[in-house]
């Protein structure tokens, strides 16, 4: 089974836990949280990109946080909301996001009630065997000058 991967995969809130925990204990499962107005998880996605290349018998997945919940500010107040859900009329908002999250607005935000504290991201989880091995906030900072590719073969 080794040099099954080698890319770096979208999953949506639905395929994350089964991406993760239908692996066998030896595959690595290197997950990206991210979202797509923030720079600094474009850079990540590109080293991924990379490194899954070069490491197919590790599984890369990316799923944008706003799918997950993942660093939720707290709920908009009612005024907020309710020009959001006016905006979300305007904008089509029957249509089906392949994230099951809400289309963004044209101010790169999501549309539903609790908006994603990008200051946490980039994130990058690290499973084996279906249970967290590793957890980096703003994995940018962790990495520092020596990258990512050395963080994770620590």
């Amino acid at each position: 089974k080794k040099g099954k991967f080698g890319h770096l995969r979208e999953v949506g809130l639905h395929g994350f836990l089964h991406a993760i925990e239908e692996e066998t204990r030896s595959v690595w499962v290197i997950v990206h949280i991210y979202e797509p107005s923030v720079q600094r998880c474009d850079t990540l996605d590109d080293k991924l990109v990379r490194l899954a290349r070069q490491h197919s018998d590790t599984k890369f997945i990316r799923c944008r946080a706003s799918a997950l919940g993942y660093a939720s500010l707290p709920r908009a107040s009612a005024s907020t909301s309710r020009r959001r859900s006016d905006k979300r009329a305007d904008i089509g908002g029957d249509e089906d996001d392949p994230y099951g999250a809400p289309e963004p607005n044209d101010d790169g935000e999501d549309d539903d009630d609790a908006e994603v504290d990008t200051d946490m991201l980039p994130t990058m989880h690290v499973y084996r065997g279906g249970e967290l091995v590793h957890n980096w906030v703003r994995v940018d900072w962790e990495a520092g000058e020596a990258g990512v590719e050395e963080l994770l073969s620590r």
